[in-house]
């Protein structure tokens, strides 16, 4: 049986509800559609969520679940628990808490289907520029054949040629096993992650952070290009997400950061145009007015600031 399964968690989506939710309401979001360029109140179990999005059926016909159920669901439970007894606190983690959140940021950064339709975007070129150097030499496409029927063990027609490995014939998509196996391969990302520095930023009530269908992102601090910098190693390289509508967790390789500092609201607006700017269809804010909202309605580039605010001098 289809189930609708979160690719944005809802413990997650519990902490950008709107404070002002009337008295007898259940606690809703704030959600701006880049299509329709028009703001809903939805409750956070109505959104960010697909149907069967972590379950795919194996080669003996059944059905699996234990990604969310046992991997993602297992993260976020414990998540929930550090953000709420250390990290709102402003308490020192442990190792392992550390390794939790390091976990669930990675996960937060391949969950989605951004993300998802980035790897099927870019397995389907490779695959592709594959396809056309095989068609382009007749004696690599007689050699394709005769390793694929002996490491498959399946003979291919006769007739099969460079022809049949032309790409403009078939519809190329990666299969959803191999999406979900690229999304759970998480450690080295994770170990990347638990290995930066990290300051957790905290707002007032007057500036609330936002987030988005795709609530990590990345930037080099140097450059404002998107094509430059972009590989979690690179020393200028800065990791964002905001945790709730109050504390976002910035980490990077600079040193000496406070573990725990308040930001004005030139902060929460870059950060939140960061957010604005990563998002796929749609953002979600604590309320339909919040700063750096601009943004949404302009293709204005913001100029960055080094964010040295969060440096020890």
């Amino acid at each position: 049986m289809s189930e609708s399964q979160h690719y944005i968690p809802q413990f997650y989506l519990r902490e950008f509800t709107d404070p002002e939710t009337p008295n007898g309401y259940e606690p809703y979001v704030w959600v701006y559609e880049h299509e329709s360029k028009r703001w809903k109140k939805k409750s956070p179990k109505n959104i960010a969520s697909k149907l069967d999005f972590y379950s795919f059926i194996d080669q003996e016909g059944k059905r699996r679940d234990e990604i969310e159920k046992e991997g993602l669901s297992n993260i976020e439970g414990k998540t929930a628990l550090i953000y709420r007894n250390k990290i709102c606190t402003r308490q020192c983690l442990t190792i392992q808490e550390r390794a939790t959140i390091a976990e669930f940021v990675a996960t937060m950064m391949t969950r989605v289907p951004k993300f998802h339709n980035l790897i099927d975007a870019s397995m389907s070129e490779i695959t592709t520029r594959i396809m056309e150097m095989y068609k382009a030499r007749p004696d690599a496409a007689k050699k394709f054949k005769e390793e694929y029927e002996r490491d498959i063990g399946k003979k291919l027609p006769e007739e099969f040629d460079e022809s049949w490995l032309d790409p403009s014939r078939y519809k190329i998509n990666t299969t959803k096993s191999f999406l979900l196996k690229t999304m759970v391969s998480l450690s080295e990302i994770a170990k990347i992650i638990f290995k930066m520095n990290w300051t957790f930023l905290h707002t007032n009530e007057d500036a609330w952070f936002i987030t988005s269908d795709n609530p990590f992102s990345m930037r080099n601090s140097k450059s404002n290009s998107p094509w430059y910098g972009y590989g979690l190693m690179s020393q200028d390289i800065e990791v964002a997400i905001p945790l709730s509508r109050q504390i976002c967790l910035l980490a990077t390789w600079k040193k000496g950061l406070w573990p725990h500092i308040d930001v004005p609201q030139l902060v929460v607006e870059e950060l939140n145009h960061d957010r604005i700017e990563a998002s796929d269809k749609f953002i979600i804010s604590p309320q339909n007015d919040f700063i750096g909202s601009q943004f949404l309605h302009t293709e204005q580039k913001q100029q960055r600031h080094q964010c040295q605010t969060f440096t020890v001098q």
